[in-house]
């Protein structure tokens, strides 16, 4: 489990950059031209990352995790998609700290599909989380107005991360990452093509866009992934409370814009309740679970 932890951990650094970068990214590109060439760089190395790493059968693992790898491409599509149009909209800062309402998601899930039990700290937990989203995006016009972009990202993250956390264990890491990013590399090209939308970036754009996926689709999630092969899914959300404050700082180096008092607020409350939502969980089953997984 200690590894899992280190993995979790180092994931925030690298998917961090992810915010930043695209936010930049987007005062050049349109949000379907960004996702199309993100991705497809992301592809390309996790094609190139996937083949190397099942060199003696990568034909034979591609063919069997041809379900999964779908599934989970797919169910990105909605996830990268609001995720770039929250940044686009609120800034990088706001979106991280929207993003951890997906742990709240993955319990409600947990309890409407998978018929798991609620305790009355966890339910506290969710309406602490809830109640700072409200505080946070009541803080201005502007976040009020859109912060339902970032609140449906969350639940498309958590929708994919309970998918990925299924087919995790059956299939390879490298595998289902070149699925879930040529699958969206592609999704996106053809609507950007079909829209008449699609942009050529400069080489500048192009360079810092690689620089961008590889960072945060290729190792960030890769590390994410690997997480998961270790520790729940929600013990890594948790940990993945580190999200908002590096991207703030990130943001503060590279714009020099930081969040407002009310903001701060509203994302510490947020934290709060996403930290007692999963400390109750896993007091009750998380780290017994936990200690199973090799």
């Amino acid at each position: 489990m200690k590894k899992g932890i280190i993995l979790s951990v180092a994931s925030s650094f690298f998917i961090g950059t992810n915010n930043v970068i695209s936010k930049y990214l987007l005062q050049h590109l349109n949000i379907l031209s960004l996702i199309s060439v993100w991705f497809a760089f992301a592809a390309i190395i996790n094609l190139l990352v996937a083949a190397y790493a099942n060199r003696k059968k990568f034909v034979q693992e591609a063919i069997s995790s041809k379900k999964a790898g779908l599934i989970i491409g797919l169910s990105n599509i909605a996830s990268a998609g609001t995720f770039f149009a929250s940044i686009h909209l609120l800034g990088p800062a706001p979106t991280a700290f929207f993003l951890k309402l997906e742990v709240i998601f993955l319990v409600l899930l947990g309890y409407l599909f998978l018929k798991e039990k609620l305790n009355l700290w966890e339910i506290a937990g969710m309406i602490t989380a809830i109640a700072g989203g409200f505080v946070y995006a009541f803080s201005s016009a502007e976040l009020s107005a859109n912060a339902y972009v970032a609140v449906i990202s969350a639940l498309a993250i958590a929708i994919n991360t309970i998918l990925i956390r299924h087919y995790v264990q059956k299939h390879s890491i490298t595998i289902l990452q070149a699925y879930r990013t040529l699958i969206t590399a592609l999704v996106f090209s053809l609507a950007a093509i079909s829209t008449k939308q699609l942009q050529i970036p400069a080489a500048s754009l192009i360079a810092l866009a690689a620089i961008g996926s590889v960072l945060s689709a290729v190792i960030g999630v890769g590390l994410h992934y690997s997480s998961l092969k270790h520790i729940k899914a929600a013990l890594s959300g948790i940990i993945r409370n580190l999200d908002p404050v590096v991207v703030t700082a990130y943001a503060y180096l590279l714009f020099g814009t930081s969040p407002g008092l009310q903001e701060w607020i509203g994302g510490a409350i947020i934290l709060a309740g996403v930290t007692l939502t999963v400390v109750s969980m896993s007091r009750n089953k998380l780290y017994k679970s936990a200690k199973m997984q090799p």
